[in-house]
């Protein structure tokens, strides 16, 4: 399944990965956030007490594996809910309020899928 709006690679083991636009990190922002809390608070915590760039490169780093592994999970779990709300996020100019009903499908497949 693929959506025109998203750009795709192909990853290690093969599958396509879609690249982390701005819309598909808005996407999945909320999950992003529960999931990837820890390593963001670790580079910030780094940032914030070395003013060069190349000291928090493993802080960066995991935030970002953290961040492609939820845009991953989510995708695998909910391609279609997940594309059609990515897509309305394109369109709408990354505005939530616009895309209410692609949202609440997304969420809503999310939480079934954890059920199983």
């Amino acid at each position: 399944m693929s959506d025109p709006n998203l750009v795709y690679l192909d990853g290690n083991d093969g599958e396509k990965m879609i690249i982390p636009a701005s819309f598909v990190l808005m996407s999945a922002a909320k999950h992003i956030a529960s999931n990837c809390n820890q390593q963001n608070y670790n580079f910030l915590v780094c940032k914030r007490n070395d003013e060069h760039p190349e000291k928090c490169l493993a802080e960066g780093t995991a935030v970002r594996s953290c961040t492609h592994g939820v845009v991953r999970e989510v995708y695998k779990r909910c391609p279609s809910s997940f594309l059609t709300f990515a897509g309305c996020m394109s369109d709408n100019l990354n505005r939530f309020e616009h895309c209410k009903p692609q949202q609440a499908e997304f969420e809503k497949c999310l939480s079934e899928s954890q059920k199983k």
